[in-house]
Order: C-alpha cells, then sequence, then structure tokens
C-alpha cells in the first residue's frame, strides 16, 4: 500500500494516495518508512507543520535511527524558517550516517538551513562537502544545483 501510495502521488492523485499511506499505517502503525512517506506527502502539499509532525513520529518509531526521515525532517524545519532546529536534526544525520546519497541531502539541507540563518559561510562548506560526495549520486544533482544558486544570491548580496 506504501508503495502504490507513492505512485499515486507521483500521479498527481493526493487524495487516493492519501487513503492508501493511512490504509499502510493502520496495518503497520509503527512503520518508519511510511511514517516517514506521509511526513514527505504533507511537506508536497506544503502542509509543513503536519509534516514535522510525521517526520519526529518516524524517527521515534524508528528509535532515532531511520536517519532519511531526520534528513527531511531537517528540510521541513527550513520550510518554516526554523533554521537552528533544522541544523540540529541534520548535525546528527550527518554524525550518524556513512551512506553516500544520505549525506549529500544531509550537507544540502543543512546548507539551506545555514542560508536561512545568512551564513553563506558555513553553507558554502556544505555545498563543497555534497558536491564532492555527490559525484556518484546523479539523481541528487538537481538539489545541489538549488543549493549553489540560493547560495550565489547570499554571497553577492553579502558583498
Amino acid at each position: 500500500m506504501n508503495s502504490k501510495a507513492i505512485r499515486e502521488v507521483k500521479s498527481g492523485n493526493h487524495d487516493s494516495a492519501k487513503d492508501l499511506f493511512y490504509e499502510a499505517l493502520d496495518l503497520e502503525p509503527n512503520n518508519p518508512t511510511i511514517l516517514s512517506n506521509i511526513g514527505l506527502y504533507y511537506q508536497d502539499l506544503g502542509l509543513d507543520q503536519k509534516a514535522i509532525e510525521f517526520h519526529n513520529k518516524s524517527l521515534k518509531a524508528s528509535d532515532s535511527t531511520y536517519l532519511i526521515s531526520g534528513a527531511n525532517l531537517g528540510n521541513a524545519y527550513y520550510q518554516i524558517g526554523e533554521y537552528s532546529k533544522g541544523i540540529r536534526i541534520l548535525d546528527f544525520v550527518i554524525e550518524n550516517t556513512s551512506e553516500d546519497k544520505l549525506l549529500v541531502a544531509a550537507y544540502v539541507n543543512r546548507g539551506f538551513n545555514h542560508l536561512g540563518k545568512g551564513n553563506c559561510k558555513k553553507a558554502k562548506s556544505d555545498l563543497m562537502t555534497a558536491k564532492n560526495k555527490s559525484s556518484n549520486q546523479k539523481d541528487m544533482d538537481f538539489q545541489v544545483s538549488r543549493l549553489e544558486k540560493k547560495l550565489k544570491n547570499c554571497l553577492q548580496q553579502g558583498l
């Protein structure tokens, strides 16, 4: 059901996706993947507070080891302007994983949070690390590029 819900989201069938996610959650109420995907679903709809609720539930259900939720939570905190919280959770993710794809996501999201705080230097450091780790992660190029563009604006404003 979770996989079908993801396909429904990708097809733009949000109502159907929501129903499927919640059916999957009824069957497995403590499944961190389902909880995280519901969080992403709400982020996609711009309901960031609801997304944060589900990313937090995912972390708790996984005993804080499902670090994908942490990377997503850091992004959700960026979206609502709670940059310090985003940085804290992303620091945790970075310190506790060695998976390159997850590290790229965490560094990019932490970079966005640093930009939110107006810290171009730290954002640039995160961008450089993300770029180094993303050489084999072509699906992350878009996110790295987004951070690079925002960083350029930050640096120009600081001149």
